[in-house]
């Protein structure tokens, strides 16, 4: 099978590091967030995945990117590193026209499939 291009980059899955933040913080609620981050060289991809995707699928992005800028402390521990300056969202799933476009204008990008998250990414 062909590499896409995204073993280039690192996977971190939200859970629990927002799970260690609610445990930290001593948070009374689990804020809502993406599915997971993909750190590839100087931009963090926030990525949300969905079967059917929903005006809510950016809401989870945009909460997840302001959960990085408030706890930043966190993030920086897990990617090793100072968290990448371009903090790009991706809606991952089916196209779907009302999606795309709220996405595109938050910045934001939609992907169909795994080739076209690689393509979207790697560019």
């Amino acid at each position: 099978m062909k590499d896409s291009g995204l073993s280039k980059c690192r996977k971190i899955s939200l859970d629990p590091i927002v799970d260690d933040i609610v445990a930290k913080e001593k948070i009374k609620e689990k804020p809502s967030h993406a599915d997971y981050i993909l750190v590839c060289k100087d931009v963090l991809f926030i990525v949300e995945e969905a079967n059917k995707p929903k005006t809510e699928d950016i809401e989870q992005i945009d909460k997840t990117k302001d959960l990085i800028e408030r706890y930043r402390d966190y993030f920086i521990q897990i990617i090793g590193s100072n968290i990448p300056r371009k903090i790009k969202g991706i809606v991952h799933g089916r196209f779907d026209p009302m999606v795309y476009r709220l996405a595109l204008s938050k910045g934001y990008v939609c992907a169909g499939c795994e080739q076209e998250l690689a393509s979207k990414i790697l560019r």
